[in-house]
């Protein structure tokens, strides 16, 4: 996760290569960030990001495509008085990508869903076919899951993992460097697949949200970061 400024570090202890999780610790670099603050909203259409755990030094806004789907209530962005499915999204040009947050409230009822894309190829609302690597929080029988996906230019999912149970307060993230995406929850690493599919690979430059249709949830602490490596071994 960041730290708060936007400066590079490294997570962890130094990097071992013979780790089962030699994916971690990593390098990375602060792109963008929104903790939510500054008061509640009943939409977040034009927001700029508050940059609260640092970012690039360029501003970024979100771009929202049904009013009032997406709210802020008490420092966490969440379900909106409009409870049809909703988009919102940010400019993010950098390939190598992780995209994640802190999650405050559960999707309530089985199927509920709240979706985190990387790679989007259009803006929240735009027409046209979309296509990113996905990371869903879903119901599914009472019980709340992450799944990572790919998602094709025809919009078809296509399941790229398993399933992961997810609890209040802990953050999850989908992580994009090449072709591996990987699916992370409180920096652990989850799941990795090496996408080699010779019919499309996402390559937008977007990140975003995309709710269900009266899906409740609530989130903080969301992140945008780019992907620099695997920490060099300790001198």
């Amino acid at each position: 996760m960041p730290i708060l400024n936007g400066s590079i570090f490294a997570v962890g202890a130094p990097y071992d290569a013979t780790s089962p999780w030699k994916d971690s610790p990593d390098l990375f670099e602060t792109i963008t960030s929104d903790l939510f603050s500054g008061g509640n909203a009943t939409d977040i259409n034009g927001r700029t990001l508050d940059a609260g755990f640092g970012d690039d030094n360029v501003p970024r806004m979100w771009t929202a495509n049904v009013a009032a789907a997406f709210a802020i209530v008490a420092g966490a962005l969440t379900r909106g008085t409009n409870s049809a499915s909703g988009q919102a999204t940010f400019p993010c040009t950098v390939a190598d990508v992780e995209f994640g947050y802190t999650v405050t409230q559960l999707p309530a009822a089985n199927g509920n869903a709240f979706y985190a894309d990387i790679r989007l190829n259009l803006a929240a609302g735009a027409a046209g076919a979309r296509s990113s690597y996905r990371m869903t929080l879903i119901n599914r029988a009472g019980v709340v899951y992450v799944e990572m996906y790919r998602r094709t230019n025809a919009s078809t999912l296509i399941g790229a993992g398993s399933t992961y149970i997810v609890a209040v307060g802990d953050t999850i993230s989908i992580r994009a460097s090449g072709n591996k995406i990987q699916l992370l929850r409180n920096d652990i690493l989850l799941e990795t697949t090496l996408d080699v599919t010779a019919d499309f690979h996402p390559t937008g430059s977007f990140c975003g949200f995309e709710s269900g249709t009266a899906a409740g949830f609530a989130i903080d602490n969301v992140y945008a970061e780019k992907y620099l490596g695997p920490a060099p071994a300790a001198a």
